[in-house]
């Protein structure tokens, strides 16, 4: 019975698994292994306390089972125990420091207490023992991608997809990983080999669109996110990319509709409310996207908030949203680098605007030089920051239209396809 609940505890069948457990230790209470693998189903059925009872019982039975103690460790830190998990994870590591089974549920362990470094750590032990283990590589590289290293986590999915070639899942990672270094055309391609062998995988799919729409390639995106949406039609974060992706085609009473619809439901999903204010500037209702930001801003210290609304207040053509005091204050405030092109062409607007313009001529040209040395720089953007630079050295303050796409400090460069 243990067995045949082990293969129902693998295949995610976790009511099935428990009653599987339950009946063999009718047979056998003082089974120990029964005892771990209920607790665990317990944990995963997010029943707590049937978790600790089963656990701690098998722990008195067979205090030298490596697995009671990471499982142990597992229930602790699902409830935010964490020293307790340290503990667990520090015994099952004394009675296994070489097991690799061991080091990667003790890993599993440090994902949940968001120990980066300890993961990291643990990783590299079991790679040094099993240099080609999937799961140390793949958690290692995804947290990587969670530390912002994105270059590093690309050559661990790439170590990965040379293992396992034909895996879907590890050419979407590689994919993602592309993706986060900018390298977009290699990503799509990712994707494309993603769905040759698996055509239906959904997050395959999704990522191809939102690959297409960071090319600027938005006709193509929106019939590739459509094919999403036909299999999961209420999924927020599809409907809230294709809202972008219309946005991006000029269909903007579409991209309202959806996107008002989404926070209806959601209405503290940030981002889209972000989105929706940057829709609005589009569509020349200032006003309303002003309201948007500021609610945005209740929800969210996110920098990229701030310096949207900090721009709209600094360089808006409406004379009744426009405030320049306020924007100043916003963007002296924003929790953001000084080396940011964007947030010093933000603050010379604002200057400019409430009439420093000497101190406004002075940081646009700073906000000039780092942005040629930015990688999104284009001669495009470098002849409008001179625009910009030059009605300031006319004594005049910006002003910001949808007809300015090219505005440094224009907050239509924030990334739809983020999560939340």
């Amino acid at each position: 019975m243990t067995s045949m609940g082990k293969r129902l505890l693998d295949a995610d069948e976790f009511e099935q698994a428990k009653k599987m457990f339950t009946a063999s230790l009718k047979l056998v209470p003082s089974q120990p292994y029964s005892l771990i693998y209920r607790s665990w189903v317990s944990l995963q059925l997010t029943d707590y306390k049937a978790a600790q009872r089963d656990i701690k019982k098998a722990i008195r039975l067979a205090p030298s089972i490596a697995m009671a103690w990471t499982t142990s460790a597992s229930i602790n830190a699902k409830q935010g125990h964490a020293k307790a998990a340290r503990a667990d994870v520090a015994r099952a590591l004394e009675l296994q420091p070489t097991n690799v089974d061991t080091l990667l549920d003790c890993a599993s362990v440090f994902w949940l207490l968001q120990d980066q470094e300890g993961l990291i750590k643990l990783c590299n032990e079991v790679l040094y023992l099993d240099p080609e283990n999937a799961s140390a590589l793949h958690t290692k590289a995804m947290v990587k991608v969670a530390l912002h290293r994105p270059s590093e986590a690309l050559a661990d999915f790439k170590t990965l997809l040379a293992l396992e070639p034909d895996n879907p899942v590890r050419l979407i990672n590689v994919g993602n990983a592309l993706m986060e270094t900018k390298q977009l055309e290699a990503a799509l391609e990712m994707f494309e080999k993603a769905l040759h062998i698996a055509p239906n995988n959904i997050t395959a799919i999704f990522n191809k669109a939102v690959a297409l729409g960071k090319m600027r390639r938005p006709a193509e995106a929106l019939p590739v996110l459509d094919a999403a949406l036909a299999q999961r039609p209420d999924e927020r974060d599809f409907l809230e990319y294709r809202g972008y992706l219309l946005s991006q085609l000029e269909q903007y009473d579409e991209a309202l509709e959806l996107y008002t619809k989404i926070l209806e439901s959601s209405p503290h999903r940030y981002k889209l409310r972000t989105n929706r204010a940057l829709l609005y500037t589009e569509m020349l209702r200032y006003a309303e996207a002003k309201k948007d930001l500021k609610l945005a801003l209740q929800d969210s210290h996110d920098p990229l908030i701030r310096r949207n609304l900090a721009w709209l207040l600094a360089t808006c053509p409406d004379d009744s949203v426009r405030d320049g005091a306020e924007g100043l204050k916003l963007i002296r405030s924003t929790p953001a680098l000084p080396t940011s092109a964007r947030r010093q062409a933000i603050l010379a607007s604002a200057l400019a605007e409430t009439g420093n313009f000497d101190l406004a001529i002075q940081t646009m040209h700073e906000a000039i030089s780092l942005a040629a040395i930015s990688e999104g720089n284009t001669a495009e953007c470098a002849r409008h920051n001179q625009n910009i630079l030059k009605s300031f050295i006319n004594h005049k303050p910006w002003r910001s239209t949808p007809t300015n796409p090219d505005d440094i400090a224009c907050a239509k460069q924030t990334d739809s396809s983020d999560g939340e």
